[in-house]
């Protein structure tokens, strides 16, 4: 990579492996150098975002999701993460408005890039849409217990109840969703 020094995406993909190595520390330092050599590159402070999220540095990666949402603010995964990174500080209402702007983003892509759904629980039929049924799963929770911990429970609730569509054995969702309607 010496030799190719001024070519940040040497180090975007060199860094990428440390990730999927879960060698965070490694990857931030090619990150590090992936943006030195190019500061308006959206996937190197995404990545970056992501290593210091996994190394629950949650911070420095608010940091990092908020320039990827400037340089690409089409893109639902940085406000996602930063609503996971803000949702772990205890900035639930903050963490409420990139989760939101989220889903906004989500359904609003390609339709195409969707897989429906139907759920259908005690009558009531509900067709989701999924790109990625474990991502929109978190997506869910995190907002429920982000409205939870901010008393905001019918709010809550409904979250709740949308994740016992998506797993309907799951006892986390149903114990939670019963202390919300007591």
């Amino acid at each position: 990579i010496e030799s190719s020094s001024k070519d940040y995406s040497s180090y975007l993909k060199r860094g990428n492996c440390y990730f999927e190595l879960k060698k965070y520390e490694e990857a931030i330092k090619d990150f590090n150098k992936s943006i030195e050599s190019s500061s308006k590159d959206y996937s190197s402070y995404f990545k970056r975002g992501n290593c210091y999220f996994e190394l629950e540095k949650y911070e420095e990666a608010i940091k990092d999701f908020t320039q990827a949402i400037i340089l690409d603010p089409k893109k639902e995964e940085s406000f996602s993460l930063r609503g996971f990174s803000k949702s772990h500080l205890g900035f639930y209402k903050d963490a409420i408005k990139d989760l939101n702007r989220a889903f906004d983003l989500i359904f609003t892509e390609d339709e195409n890039a969707y897989q429906t759904e139907l759920f259908v629980v005690k009558g009531l039929s509900v067709n989701y849409r999924f790109k990625n049924r474990k991502y929109h799963e978190k997506l869910f929770l995190y907002r429920a217990n982000s409205f939870f911990n901010l008393a905001k429970y019918s709010k809550a609730l409904c979250d709740y109840k949308r994740l016992i569509l998506f797993d309907r054995n799951n006892e986390f969702y149903r114990k939670r969703s019963k202390v919300v309607t007591m």
